[in-house]
């Protein structure tokens, strides 16, 4: 039952660091490799250099009852600010996002997109047998349906014999490990299946404005898909106190609604996840095709990898993954992280991806990007968008992943990006950071990150007197107020920029 809530790559020549800029060190070690494993000086990153910090200030009496972590290292002096707890493993949330952008930097190019492709050949009688070939494209919808329609008929099929959804990219569960069960009825964390359709997220609207002692309905416009039942009765205002609305018994295209809610004309907007993700997408597919009058007569559902039978007649496109990157960072887009994540393993593995897969995968490619012969990489990601109480990372590694980002925007090519992945994150007025009041005034990018009691931010910040200031603060299992976590951001950055 859920309730319902709104690498310089190394070499036999040892570098003395001594006071040589950061510039220079770069371009030093361009001509020793021509991909580099990191752009940042390793001694940046150990507990040796974060013991060189004056901590001048206790960041912890501001948060009495958090576990905190805190790193920031300014690029042009090689100087560490700030270690707090900096080596001390914590919950990322969100901020894991940019492991997942850096993933995909790395692997896939600026164009590249998920390609839903549609194969069909002759059944006899003027019919067809048609395979849709999903890809997990997040952005997959009714225009991506009526587009497949079109091409469809344009190609001389309007009557499908038999329609296999091949679902084949995935295997596995289509939730990763340590995901909070509480949320599995929240849009924000639907199953990552690669069937998809309007992110497998159901819109609707519980009416409220009824008598009281009345069942409240929901009111969504795919119920011919999802079957609702309506369980929640509607109590008089002064006797809603102790009210609560759970969302149960969740089948592959159905749930439950029980509880009680205030009587109200307002209403109660929801999104939900959809119970299965295959089961919903491919339904809606169906349906959609039938709307756009291709006649259907029979429908299977295809899990096992096999080469498609018959001709590519029509396919699909996503935005390039420049585009997917930026709203993901931007919006903190769950669906668009946990698909890139899966999707870019599956490039490299051409075989169906679980989340395990991925996740040992994964682990192989970031302690090669960022272990190197001083500083080990500490991170623990099992998905990605940062949902899973097992994704663990220090401050220190986080400032690292997002310092490198920054500085190999410089010449991405040389260090095995394929393209400039940090102008993508978001600025002090964009997307997430726009709604921290405390990161008005200073001139900002990076990547938000807030779940269960946790409250973070990775990014670069631009001092006014024009130094790059590369900065993570993990603030994680806390009881303190926003208001003291808001002194807390404003006095650091404040701290910071000078």
């Amino acid at each position: 039952m859920t309730k319902l809530s709104s690498s310089v790559t190394k070499t036999s020549l040892r570098l003395s660091l001594g006071k040589l800029s950061l510039s220079a060190f770069l371009a030093l070690s361009l001509t020793l490799s021509p991909i580099a494993q990191a752009s940042v000086p390793d001694n940046l990153f150990t507990p040796q250099a974060g013991a060189s910090a004056s901590n001048a200030k206790n960041w912890q009496s501001y948060l009495p009852s958090a576990q905190m972590g805190i790193y920031a290292v300014n690029l042009d002096t090689q100087k560490v600010l700030i270690s707090y707890n900096a080596f001390q493993n914590m919950q990322p949330a969100s901020t894991q996002k940019i492991l997942t952008a850096y993933l995909v930097a790395r692997n896939l190019q600026a164009t590249d997109t998920f390609t839903t492709k549609v194969y069909a050949q002759a059944a006899g009688n003027g019919a067809y047998d048609v395979t849709i070939q999903f890809a997990g494209d997040p952005t997959f919808g009714a225009g991506s349906v009526n587009s497949i329609a079109n091409q469809l008929k344009q190609a001389g099929i309007t009557n499908i014999h038999q329609l296999t959804y091949d679902v084949s990219k995935y295997s596995g569960h289509d939730r990763p490990l340590g995901w909070n069960w509480a949320n599995n009825s929240m849009c924000f964390s639907s199953e990552n299946s690669a069937a998809q359709y309007n992110r497998n997220c159901l819109v609707g609207t519980l009416n409220t404005n009824k008598p009281v002692g009345s069942i409240a309905t929901l009111e969504q416009t795919d119920s011919r898909v999802i079957r609702v039942e309506d369980q929640i009765r509607i109590v008089a205002p002064s006797n809603a106190a102790n009210c609560e609305q759970n969302y149960t018994n969740p089948s592959d295209l159905g749930f439950t609604l029980q509880g009680c809610i205030a009587q109200s004309k307002q209403g109660l907007w929801l999104n939900f996840a959809v119970p299965n993700g295959n089961a919903y997408a491919t339904r809606m597919v169906g349906l959609g095709l039938n709307n756009n009058g291709i006649r259907i007569s029979n429908t299977r559902l295809q899990s096992q990898a096999t080469s498609p039978a018959g001709n590519l007649v029509a396919q699909v496109n996503s935005s390039a993954m420049t585009d997917l990157l930026s709203t993901m960072l931007s919006k903190s887009e769950n669906h668009y992280a946990e698909q890139l994540y899966r999707h870019t393993i599956y490039q490299l593995r051409n075989t169906p991806v679980s989340y395990t897969l991925a996740k040992r995968v994964n682990a192989q490619l970031m302690q090669g990007y960022f272990t190197t012969g001083t500083a080990r990489f500490s991170g623990v990601q099992v998905d990605g968008s940062g949902l899973s109480y097992y994704n663990t990372i220090s401050a220190a590694d986080m400032t690292r992943v997002m310092a490198s980002i920054y500085l190999q925007s410089q010449n991405p090519s040389a260090y095995g990006l394929n393209f400039d992945l940090y102008s993508l994150f978001p600025s002090e007025n964009d997307g997430t950071l726009k709604l921290h009041n405390s990161f008005a005034g200073h001139s900002l990018r990076g990547k938000t990150g807030s779940i269960y009691g946790a409250e973070n931010f990775t990014g670069i910040l631009t001092t006014k007197s024009g130094q790059r200031i590369a900065f993570t603060y993990f603030i994680n299992n806390s009881t303190d107020s926003s208001a003291a976590t808001n002194r807390f951001t404003a006095d650091l950055l404040n701290y910071l920029d000078q």
